[in-house]
């Protein structure tokens, strides 16, 4: 339920819950007349964030989210039934009972007499609970932690119930050796040539040994006029011996070390490794097995475990490297001029072949280890909700930090359908969670990424507020307010924060930051005073003269040309009416003219994303980074770079002048990526290239603020 910064992205680990959760949702605005869901004990606890109203820059009023909220509990008193549903993380009010649901219909249309209630971390009022069986409530803390590096044991929390190993590894073999060896012996040939003067043909051709060369009288002409004539020669000298007719005899060598080849390898590989998983309170063995870790990604899934504590312990690492490098001989053609014709003629490896599955070349030069892992822990809270003699509601447990619904109604009117088939409940939400507004100071709802982005961080308690760029996410609250980027959506799927910012940050033009250990966001570009991308030409914050690099550190990347191709974007967003079923919509944005046929990228949005000019906004920044934006760059200056920050606008000015005038002008302007100080003093800087017009205009600011591309 709770959502951590800084960790690692989650990996293997949330796959199957993510599928489940997100079939879930999808489920939400359709088939309305379904089953009631059930809330379970390790389910994620969905969080609204959401205001409807205006948008502003004449989009008319939208937003809001359609919530199917699970129950955890009901009552019957005589003919009123009592239904609990968990609505929210957070606190959430002032929903209005016309936009409550029952299946298809209006809970009120459905019964007229129904009340609906909510209540902020408590039973809400109008409910009757009493001598009714309790249901379980449960979510989850993910906790994500450093694991052995290899083989090594590794502790858990208490009260964990899945465990994910998920490596990180580069591991390789490598060597030299012989692939094609053998006979190298060589043979001398001599062309002799007869020839008419006055008519300059040729009336006698054959080719004899010459000197050094081994079985004279041994084989036949046309063995020797074959070699001869291969084209295959080694060495060869030529010379006219009749400059009139042009005519030449020619010497020739073949050496059959032409053949020879030494090469060298390298190879990705694997190691596996025994695992055994220990309760730590009775050292029993819960389960255990084997696992192999490649090079590259590999995890481990441990699930359906009780809550408690255990030790994951690795052991006995073993690489099966059993495959003998392929190596060719020549044979020795014992005297025969035939036998040496077919050797030298044929074809032989070039290149050391690949291997496939587990098989690997035993005679390794080196052997490159490195494996690191990261273990996801999933700890699962309860929440029992018991019917206790005595006729009191009672928590075992708490509500801590959830936002409860209730329906109560006639039984006769709200009667399952079947025998125990209530109908979902469905919630229309104008206003999400209570937030702080970091433009207004106000505490309420709010609509802007950078206002769920601060909650986030503030409430996982692993950032001290000192922690958060406040101001960063300010700044980036102000940008999306001018161009009407708002978010309304629900987050009710498994994801670490800094996952899901890098995935969704994009999509309101903006990207994670980290500042001098404070985090937040940023916009990709500079802005002006009006909130809106700076359209006017940018000057860089720092120039970095080749002067300034320290001597080997500069490199530069250039993006594929697949990465810079022109594509077509799929842009899917979710069209909110009032109180009715938000409608998938779904452009095509291109440059005009290109990508007529494809290829084809879906970008789906509808997550959060309720107005088309929002998704025309990301679609005119997703489409401009990838025409203008050509390279990447690495490099490292001294202490002074100390004064530069992530996000900053530098140039890095590479010109070369000579005493003659003509020089090389090399003049660039790049965004800063990351900043990391060495232990020398000197600062590395991660940059990408920043692409401005001739008067230093951001070509992707413009794009973004007023660029024309094809919509369909």
């Amino acid at each position: 339920m709770k959502f951590a910064y800084p960790q690692n992205p989650s990996a293997a680990v949330s796959t199957v819950r993510r599928f489940d959760e997100t079939s879930d949702a999808l489920t939400q605005q359709s088939d309305l007349d379904r089953k009631q869901s059930v809330a379970l004990i390790g389910e994620t606890v969905p969080m609204v964030f959401c205001s409807r109203g205006e948008f502003g820059n004449d989009q008319g009023v939208n937003g809001g989210v359609w919530v199917s909220p699970k129950l955890v509990q009901l009552g019957l008193e005589g003919e009123r039934l009592s239904m609990m549903y968990l609505l929210s993380q957070g606190e959430l009010t002032g929903i209005d009972p016309e936009n409550v649901f029952w299946g298809q219909e209006k809970l009120l249309t459905q019964d007229d007499s129904a009340n609906f209630c909510t209540a902020y971390e408590e039973i809400p009022e109008c409910l009757d609970l009493e001598y009714v069986p309790g249901a379980e409530l449960g979510w989850t803390q993910t906790v994500i932690k450093a694991g052995p590096q290899g083989i090594g044991t590794f502790t858990t929390e208490n009260n964990c119930r899945k465990i994910n190993v998920a490596w990180e590894s580069q591991i390789s073999v490598s060597g030299s050796g012989t692939i094609v060896g053998g006979f190298g012996g060589e043979v001398y040939l001599d062309e002799i040539l007869s020839w008419d003067s006055s008519t300059c043909q040729i009336t006698y051709q054959v080719s004899r040994y010459g000197s050094g060369s081994p079985w004279r009288g041994q084989t036949t002409q046309s063995d020797l006029n074959q070699l001869m004539n291969s084209g295959q020669a080694t060495w060869e000298v030529c010379n006219i011996v009749d400059p009139r007719c042009g005519i030449r005899s020619c010497a020739r060598r073949f050496d059959m070390k032409k053949h020879h080849l030494q090469a060298s390898w390298s190879q990705t590989s694997e190691v596996r490794m025994d695992w055994a998983l220990v309760r730590v309170s009775d050292e029993e063995v819960i389960t255990s097995g084997q696992v192999w870790v490649q090079n590259g990604t590999s995890s481990l899934l441990i699930d359906g475990l009780e809550p408690d504590k255990y030790r994951l312990t690795f052991s006995n690492m073993y690489s099966e490297r059993n495959k003998p490098v392929p190596q060719y001989v020549i044979p020795d053609p014992n005297g025969s001029q035939a036998n040496f014709n077919s050797s030298y003629l044929s074809s032989y490896p070039t290149s050391v072949p690949n291997s496939n599955g587990f098989a690997r070349y035993t005679y390794q030069g080196s052997v490159t280890q490195n494996i690191s892992s990261v273990i996801t822990q999933t700890l699962y809270t309860e929440l029992v909700l018991p019917d206790l003699p005595g006729g009191e509601q009672q928590l075992v447990g708490g509500l801590r930090d959830l936002t409860m619904c209730g329906v109560e109604g006639n039984i006769l009117e709200l009667r399952p359908v079947g025998i125990d088939r209530f109908l979902q409940a469905h919630v229309f939400v104008e206003q999400g969670i209570q937030v702080e507004r970091l433009l207004d100071g106000e505490t309420g709802s709010s609509r802007l990424y950078a206002d769920l982005v601060n909650y986030l961080m503030s409430t996982t308690k692993i950032l001290q507020q000192d922690q958060i760029d406040t101001e960063a996410l300010r700044l980036s609250a102000q940008m999306n307010q001018a161009y009407s980027i708002f978010f309304n959506g629900i987050l009710q799927t498994t994801n670490s924060l800094s996952e899901w910012v890098t995935r969704t940050a994009p999509y309101f033009l903006l990207s994670a930051r980290q500042v001098d250990g404070k985090y937040g966001l940023m916009p990709v570009c500079p802005l002006a005073s009006n909130g809106r991308f700076k359209t006017t030409p940018i000057e860089p914050t720092f120039v970095i003269t080749s002067d300034q690099i320290v001597e080997g550190s500069y490199t530069r990347q250039y993006m594929s040309n697949k990465e810079r191709r022109p594509v077509c974007l799929v842009m899917v967003y979710r069209d909110q009416p009032t109180a009715q079923i938000g409608q998938q919509v779904t452009i095509e944005a291109r440059y005009p003219g290109t990508a007529l046929s494809g290829p084809f990228e879906q970008h789906d949005m509808t997550e959060f994303c309720c107005r088309g000019e929002h998704a025309v906004y990301a679609a005119r920044y997703i489409l401009a980074k990838r025409r203008h934006t050509t390279h990447a760059c690495q490099l490292s200056i001294g202490r002074q770079g100390r004064a530069i920050k992530p996000g900053d606008i530098v140039r890095v000015n590479l010109n070369l002048e000579t005493s003659e005038g003509a020089g090389i002008t090399d003049s660039v302007m790049y965004q800063v990526e990351s900043v990391n100080e060495g232990q020398n003093g000197t600062v590395q800087l991660e940059l990408l290239h920043f692409p401005v017009d001739e008067n230093g205009v951001s070509l992707v600011a413009q794009e973004i603020d007023t660029g024309s591309i094809a919509i369909s």
